[in-house]
Order: C-alpha cells, then sequence, then structure tokens
C-alpha cells in the first residue's frame, strides 16, 4: 500500500486562503467541529451491544449516558481499549477462558463496570488550543462536550483537531488529492490497481 500526491483538488470542503489570512470564518471554538451525531450507549448497557455500536458506527469509543430519569444526561466515556483490556487481565488471571465464556460474559456486563472514571469533559465555548492542551495533559484522546447547562454536546476528538490543522495550515487553492494504491485481485485471481482517495 502507498500514498500518492496527484495534485488534484481535495474533494472534501476546505478553508479559504484568504479567510485563513484574516482570521475569518475559521472555526476558532470546540463547539464549531466537534462531532455533535456521535453513537452512544447508557451506563446499564451490556459489553456486547456496546461493541457492536461501534462496530455499526465505526467508531472506538462510546460517549455514555444516564439511563433516563436521572438528573444529569452524562456518565462518561467507554473505549474499545478498555473492553478489551478487562478480557486481557482476566485471562492473564484465569488461563484458559473459553472464547464462548467470555462472550457470555459480554452480554451480562455493564459498560459502567468497564469504564474508567474520567472526570474530564471542556464547554463548547472553550478554544481549541484548551482542548489540545487538555488533552495533552490527560493523555486522552477524546473529550466530551457541554454547554453551559452542563448538557451533553457531543464529543471532540484528536481526529477533530488534526483535521482541523491540516485545513489552516493547507488552504483550500493549495489542497492535494490524497490517495492509496491497492492492489486487489478480481475474480479470475487476477491482482488489479485500485486507488482510494483519503
Amino acid at each position: 500500500v502507498s500514498t500518492q500526491s496527484t495534485g488534484k483538488k481535495r474533494s472534501f470542503e476546505t478553508y479559504p486562503a484568504d479567510d485563513i489570512s484574516l482570521n475569518m470564518k475559521v472555526p476558532q471554538k470546540v463547539g464549531d467541529i466537534l462531532t455533535s451525531h456521535t453513537a452512544s450507549c447508557f451506563t446499564t448497557t451490556n459489553a456486547a451491544a456496546a461493541l457492536n455500536t461501534m462496530r455499526l458506527a465505526g467508531k472506538n469509543h462510546l460517549l455514555v449516558l444516564q439511563p433516563p430519569g436521572k438528573k444529569t444526561d452524562f456518565a462518561g466515556v467507554i473505549s474499545l481499549g478498555e473492553i478489551t483490556t478487562y478480557f486481557r487481565v482476566k485471562e492473564g488471571l484465569s488461563p484458559g477462558v473459553s472464547l464462548q465464556e467470555e462472550c457470555e460474559e459480554l452480554q451480562h456486563l455493564q459498560v459502567q463496570k468497564l469504564m474508567k472514571n474520567r472526570n474530564e469533559t471542556i464547554e463548547e465555548s472553550a478554544t481549541l488550543l484548551e482542548a489540545a492542551k487538555l488533552m495533552s495533559v490527560t493523555q486522552h484522546s477524546v473529550l466530551p462536550v457541554l454547554n453551559k447547562k452542563g448538557q451533553v454536546r457531543g464529543l471532540i476528538t484528536a481526529f477533530d483537531l488534526v483535521d482541523h490543522l491540516i485545513r489552516v495550515l493547507e488552504p483550500k487553492d493549495q489542497m492535494s488529492d490524497i490517495h492509496m494504491n491497492i492492489d486487489l485481485k478480481d475474480k479470475s485471481g487476477s491482482e488489479r490497481p485500485y486507488q482510494i482517495p483519503i
């Protein structure tokens, strides 16, 4: 697999160079680039269902919410790593655990028993620099975003910040189309080159 530049325009929307030079229309706040439509689950959701939600959403983490009726809706974040780490540790303590036993436990194990106690959140009015510093200090690649009322607005990830940085440092009129060259086999077994934009 190789990554090359074709010299063409990148397909996604970027910031025009004039806007960047004038410091206009370029997102500066967390609320400007957060992921509002994020995958979520409840604290009482079982781990198997949480993993399936991650798979369907193509995410490595979920926003965890309190069950309806609680004073606050936000509970925390659960990551794929936290679930897999639990079973790696358990396997070390109890060698010989079968895959079937692990699958059965996933269906009875609630998310709230697996998620770490993450108290770090950030307000949507905070600057992107503040978000980057908080991620650096806490070593967390994802932060829940709250509004002034303490309600969940979504998540901001390290990927969101990197994507924003690319758009600022390489404005629209300078962007190049980045793609990967991959050789895939067709039905006859012959390898055919494909280009996949990234």
